[in-house]
C-alpha cells in the first residue's frame, strides 16, 4: 500500500513530528492540549483514556513520543494499541540508545542486544511483538539542533566518541518509504553511516578546547544502517552528511 498522508496520524509532534507534517501537511497530528485553528490536530493524551475516541480512523501511524513515563504501564500501551493500533501500520521511534552496550567502539546492528532493564525499550519491545515496526534513531540533527552549538557549549565531554547522526529531511524521506513498504513486527536502525569522531568534527568548523576528555571515549559506538538500505532497496542513498551538507551556522 502506498503511503497516504490523507490516512496518516501522528502521535505526539515533536522535532520530527513537526518536520513529518511540514512535509507532509494533511497528516493529522496530536497535541495533549487543545488545539485550536486547526482541522488536522487532534488533542489526545496517552494517559488519558477519554482522549483517545478523538483520534481520526488512519491506516498509518507515526508514533513520536518516547514511553518513557512510569505511569504509561505496559497494560495501558498495550489496550491502547489493541483499541487503535491493531493491524495499522505503526512506526515507533525509538533511539539507538536502546541497545546494551558492553565496550567501546562496538558495530550495532538490530540483532544486538536491547537495554532490557530500561522500562522505555521494554514497552518498546512489547509493542513491536504486537506489530509495531520500530525505527531506532541515532542522533538527529537539522536546523536549530546542529553538533556546532553543542561544541560552542561544551556539552560534549569525549572527543573521541563517534558521533552517530542522522538529519531529519532523512528521517522523513525515509519514514514515508518505510510506511509504503511497512513489514510488521520490524526493527530497524536509522543513521547516517558517516562516522566521524566529535574531535574531529569540531576541528572542520574552527573549534577548539571544547571536550572535557580528548584520548578517552564512553560510550562510543557504530550504529549500522545495512539492514534499512537494503531492505528498502536504498544501497545508493546520499545521506546529508554534517557539516559538509549542512547550514552549520543554524
Amino acid at each position: 500500500m502506498l503511503f497516504n498522508a490523507d490516512k496518516c496520524i501522528i502521535l505526539g509532534c515533536g522535532y520530527v513530528g513537526k518536520h513529518f507534517l511540514s512535509s507532509h501537511p494533511s497528516c493529522f497530528f496530536t497535541q495533549r492540549t487543545d488545539i485550536k485553528d486547526s482541522n488536522k490536530g487532534v488533542k489526545f493524551d496517552l494517559l488519558n483514556k477519554d482522549t483517545w475516541e478523538n483520534l481520526k480512523d488512519c491506516d498509518f501511524v507515526l508514533w513520536t513520543f518516547a514511553l518513557s513515563n512510569p505511569n504509561l504501564t505496559i497494560d495501558l500501551v498495550s489496550d491502547f494499541y489493541n483499541l487503535y493500533c491493531k493491524n495499522k501500520k505503526v512506526i515507533i521511534l525509538s533511539s539507538t540508545s536502546a541497545y546494551q552496550l558492553s565496550d567501546e567502539n562496538l558495530q550495532i546492528d538490530e540483532d544486538f542486544p536491547l537495554q532490557i532493564e530500561d522500562q522505555r525499550y521494554i514497552k518498546e519491545e512489547h509493542l513491536r511483538k504486537m506489530g509495531a515496526l520500530i525505527l531506532h534513531l541515532s542522533g538527529i540533527i537539522g536546523p536549530n539542533r546542529y553538533p556546532k552549538k553543542w561544541y560552542i557549549e561544551k556539552r560534549v565531554k569525549f572527543g573521541k566518541n563517534i558521533l552517530n547522526y542522522i538529519h531529519v529531511n532523512d528521517i522523513v524521506y525515509f519514514i514515508e518509504k518505510i510506511f509504503t513498504n511497512f513489514t510488521f513486527c520490524e526493527r530497524f536502525n536509522l543513521t547516517s553511516g558517516d562516522f566521524k569522531t566529535h574531535i574531529d568534527i569540531a576541528n572542520s568548523l574552527g573549534i577548539q578546547n571544547c571536550f572535557e576528555f580528548l584520548d578517552t571515549t564512553k560510550g562510543s559506538k557504530f550504529i549500522k544502517n545495512k539492514k534499512l538500505v537494503h531492505y528498502l532497496k536504498e544501497e545508493n542513498y546520499k545521506f546529508l552528511k554534517y557539516p559538509e551538507d549542512c547550514e552549520v551556522n543554524l
